[in-house]
C-alpha cells in the first residue's frame, strides 16, 4: 500500500485537497493534481473500526472541480443564474454536452440542453437527445423486481437456482439470492474490470446473464460483499423478461 501512494504522488504530484465522502466502507477522496492541473477522485476501501486503516485502493477516476452549491431555493433566480454560469464554465473549459430539466411536480422551472452528441461537433443536444442511463437504470430494475414480488412472481430470497438454470456456476447460483444482486452484494462484481476485459468482453455485455454465463465454474467462489454490481443487474434484467414472457 505504500508503494502504491508513493506511485499517487510520483503521477500526480502535490495534491490540493477538496473534500472526502464515504459511503459504506469506501471513501471518495477529491483533490487537484499539481502536475495536470485536472480534479480527481480517489477511491479507497478503509476497515470499519478505528483506526479505519486504509485496505485498498479502488480506483482514481478523473472529475469536474467539486463544487459547493448555493444556499437557497433551488427555484431563486440567484441560484438558476449559478446554475447557468457553471453550465457555461463546465461547457467552455471541459466541452460539457448534456440536457437538464429540473422540475417540481409538473412545473418546469429550468430546462436547457447545450454541448453535441456526436464528437465531429455536427449534432448539437437538444430536448429531444436521448441518452443512456448509465447505473440509473438500476432504480427500474429494483422497481420492477419489487412489483413482481408484490405480485407473488418471486420472493428476494429465492436462490438464483430457480431462473439461471443455464448457468455453469452451479455452486454459486445454489447459494446466491436475488435480494443479493438486488442489494450488489452477490460478489460478482462488475463485468467493465480487468477481470472480465482480460476474456475478451471490453465491458460490453454480449447477451443477458452475463455474468453468470461468462465466469468459469471454478472462478466464482460465493462471498457476500458490497460492490459495483453492474452484472448482478444485468442478470436481474434477464430474471425480468422471463417473469413476464414465461420463457423459463
Amino acid at each position: 500500500m505504500i508503494g502504491f501512494i508513493e506511485r499517487i504522488r510520483d503521477s500526480y504530484g502535490v495534491l490540493k485537497y477538496h473534500h472526502t465522502e464515504g459511503v459504506s466502507k469506501a471513501m471518495h477522496l477529491y483533490a487537484q493534481s499539481a502536475k495536470d492541473g485536472m480534479w480527481y477522485d480517489f477511491q479507497f476501501y478503509y476497515e470499519f473500526l478505528r483506526p479505519h486503516k486504509i485496505t485498498q485502493i479502488v480506483f482514481i477516476a478523473n472529475v469536474s472541480e467539486p463544487i459547493y452549491l448555493p444556499n437557497g431555493d433551488i427555484e431563486s433566480a440567484y441560484t438558476l443564474d449559478w446554475l447557468n454560469g457553471y453550465i457555461d464554465k463546465l461547457a467552455k473549459a471541459d466541452d460539457l454536452a448534456a440536457s437538464l430539466l429540473i422540475a417540481r411536480g409538473d412545473s418546469v422551472f429550468f430546462e436547457r440542453a447545450f454541448g453535441f452528441a456526436d464528437s465531429a461537433r455536427t449534432r448539437p443536444i437538444t430536448r429531444s437527445t436521448r441518452f443512456s442511463l448509465g447505473s440509473g437504470n438500476k432504480m427500474f430494475t429494483a422497481l420492477a423486481i419489487m412489483q413482481l414480488q408484490a405480485q407473488g412472481e418471486l420472493r428476494l430470497s429465492d436462490t438464483l437456482s430457480r431462473d439461471f438454470t443455464d448457468s455453469p456456476n452451479k455452486s454459486f447460483i445454489q447459494i446466491a439470492t436475488i435480494h443479493h444482486l438486488l442489494s450488489q452484494m452477490s460478489g460478482l462484481g462488475d463485468y467493465s474490470t480487468t477481470h472480465m476485459s482480460a476474456r475478451g468482453h471490453g465491458g460490453i455485455a454480449p447477451g443477458v446473464n452475463f455474468e453468470l454465463r461468462y465466469y468459469p465454474k471454478e472462478d466464482i467462489t460465493f462471498v457476500i460483499h458490497s460492490n459495483q454490481d453492474n452484472g448482478a443487474y444485468d442478470d436481474l434484467r434477464r430474471n425480468i423478461d422471463k417473469l413476464i414472457t414465461g420463457d423459463r
